[in-house]
């Protein structure tokens, strides 16, 4: 099972450690709490940014991204650049793994670089084709069926039968639309409430789908590969992003706990994982059982601890 999707909607084969699981059981695809429902439910923002913020020692992309997004009024007008600079960090990434696919020899089970190029393509036009609905003031289309493994596995198998220079240029096509809206694209226009995986706002969504979904799966890479050390600074990027811009989605500060104990398995630190983990999970507890098979944490696996916080919740 692969990382990514505390905060994500594209993958259950890929663990509701980060993200959602997009299954009818799912508390997020049923009754979710608004952004200041979760902040009386679980305590300030800041209660969680603080602490968090002098803890993590990667943060890369801290000269990009200055400030807080959601401060002010004037910030949130802000937002358009501060988001767009951000997927700049990620389409950075992502254009690495592009580069690398043509020699990559994935591990068995694992997908190649070439799959997770196409998933990002796959999901990014999928959503800036919501986006530009839902601003042209029609319908969005539904957003894919409740099976996304299965969205995912024709997907992928369709992908296989492609060059590896069509999907890079689907790839880069996705990236260009989505900055095109991106610039073109009101304060209203991202404030305003899309369709999409329970999601408040178009640019919490931004953020999700171009940015934790994507910089989640390339954790997975990484770690699958054996590059522990730049998985974990992957994981600490999505940790102090997710703070940074923590009030944009409900999900973001629990979720960013947990990429913090995520960098911190990977770093062979297992009882700060662990802490982070549960501070994660207290805040969020749907959080816990889909920590349970997340390949990144097989290190935890065993622990007492581990598992009673990883058990099933009690209906």
């Amino acid at each position: 099972m692969q990382a990514g999707h505390v905060l994500n909607q594209m993958d259950r084969r890929t663990g509701a450690a980060f993200g959602i699981r997009a299954s009818a059981s799912d508390p997020d695809q049923m009754n979710y709490p608004t952004p200041m429902e979760s902040r009386r439910r679980h305590g300030s923002v800041e209660g969680v940014a603080g602490p968090l913020r002098a803890a993590l020692p990667h943060q890369r992309y801290a000269a990009v991204l200055v400030g807080s997004s959601c401060e002010s009024n004037t910030a949130r007008v802000d937002a358009r650049r501060r988001i767009g600079q951000l997927l700049e960090v990620q389409f950075g990434h992502e254009e690495a793994v592009l580069e690398a696919a043509g020699a990559d020899r994935a591990p068995i089970g694992a997908w190649a670089a070439r799959d997770h190029i196409g998933h990002f393509g796959l999901w990014r036009t999928l959503f800036l084709t919501h986006l530009q609905a839902l601003v042209a003031g029609g319908t969005p289309p539904d957003v894919p069926p409740d099976d996304l493994d299965a969205v995912n596995d024709r997907q992928i198998a369709l992908d296989r039968e492609v060059s590896l220079e069509d999907l890079g240029s689907r790839w880069r096509t996705s990236w260009d639309g989505l900055r095109s809206w991106l610039t073109a694209a009101s304060p209203a226009d991202l404030a305003r409430a899309p369709r999409w995986y329970a999601a408040t706002s178009v640019a919490g969504a931004l953020v999700r789908n171009s940015f934790t979904h994507p910089c989640g799966h390339l954790v997975d890479y990484y770690f699958e590969r054996g590059q522990l050390d730049q998985a974990a600074d992957l994981a600490d990027e999505m940790a102090a992003t997710v703070t940074e811009l923590s009030e944009l989605d409900f999900r973001f500060p629990a979720g960013a706990h947990v990429f913090a104990g995520v960098a911190l398995a990977l770093r062979g630190r297992p009882d700060e994982a662990m802490d982070a983990l549960g501070r994660g999970v207290a805040m969020r507890p749907v959080n816990g059982p889909g920590l349970r098979d997340e390949i990144t944490l097989a290190s935890l696996r065993g622990r007492r601890d581990f598992e009673a916080l990883t058990a099933p919740i009690e209906q």
